[in-house]
């Protein structure tokens, strides 16, 4: 009977982490995804780019999305 207590408390508290963790997952996939769309925008990489240069385009987007990853992960996971 106190072995079915335990797995129940255990249970609730796995939930709730892993309800807490799928929140910052998706706070942080926001402010990257938000982060990466500014630096383009401020470098100039739209649609036009991705059309005439699309290596050139996946490049900068990909050094965009890896550069919003580090900050994510410097400023709110490595906390």
């Amino acid at each position: 009977m106190i072995l079915d207590g335990r797995a129940s408390c255990r249970e609730r508290v796995n939930g709730a982490l892993s309800s807490y963790l799928k929140g910052i997952d998706e706070r942080c996939n926001h402010i990257v995804n938000i982060t990466v769309r500014e630096m383009a925008k401020e470098n100039n990489v739209d649609e036009k780019l991705k059309i005439t240069d699309q290596l050139k385009w996946a490049g900068l987007m990909n050094n965009f999305k890896n550069s919003a990853e580090e900050i994510v992960f410097n400023e709110i996971i490595y906390v």
